[in-house]
């Protein structure tokens, strides 16, 4: 220690030099402040995730998707419409459903790979997260009922089922969301197996798709 008059460094009571008395110090304790721990995630951290499990259990997310779901329209199938035409056209087949021609007849030509649909890609300047649930959003208010989400870090997948209606059968389709440069890029793409013409239905189903993720992810 150093006399606090003099500033000698001294031992003992009094300082050798001057002889004032020195002053004792108290020991200072090192006391070490932990690192806070990390915060929860945030309802807005969620646009900028890609995961889907945590995106969609937050309630708020929950309660946008189940209103898009409300908003679905009840739309006549393709096996409904050959059930119509059954009562006015069953003699020119002899009796036999257009619903059990449908059935044995889409699983050969799947078999000899006759298929239709349409894929685009589209780059969107909002975050992943934002588009993500905009893409939930609209495959609820339209029909789309999902069958599997593999989940990337850096891509989130979803498939789900394009319904049938008077255009085509049941036809499947595959979305995925990459993160990408100042924004997202989605691939979508869409296969109607057994069906050579789907009267315009593929890209009917892509523009309202991606109409629907512009609207809803700028609102996010």
């Amino acid at each position: 220690m150093f006399c606090s008059e003099c500033g000698t460094s001294a031992t003992g009571k009094f300082c050798w030099s001057c002889g004032r008395p020195v002053q004792q110090g108290v020991a200072q304790e090192l006391k070490i402040v932990p690192a806070e721990p990390q915060t929860e995630v945030t309802l807005q951290d969620w646009t900028i995730s890609l995961d889907c499990q945590a995106i969609v259990a937050i309630p708020a997310i929950r309660d946008r998707i189940k209103a898009s779901a409300s908003r679905a329209k009840s739309r006549l199938s393709g096996e409904k419409f050959l059930e119509v035409c059954d009562s006015f056209l069953s003699p020119l087949t002899g009796g036999v459903p257009f619903t059990v021609i449908a059935k044995i007849s889409q699983p050969i030509s799947e078999r000899l790979g006759l298929k239709t649909g349409k894929s685009r890609t589209h780059f969107f300047a909002q975050p992943p997260g934002a588009v993500l649930v905009a893409v939930l959003c609209s495959l609820a208010e339209n029909g789309q009922q999902i069958g599997n989400i593999a989940q990337a870090a850096d891509c989130c997948t979803i498939a789900a089922a394009l319904p049938s209606d008077v255009w085509s059968l049941r036809g499947d389709l595959r979305v995925s969301v990459r993160p990408a440069t100042g924004g997202t890029t989605i691939e979508a793409e869409i296969v109607i197996p057994g069906q050579v013409y789907d009267w315009g239905k593929s890209k009917r189903a892509l523009d309202r798709l991606f109409d629907d993720t512009i609207q809803l992810s700028r609102a996010a």
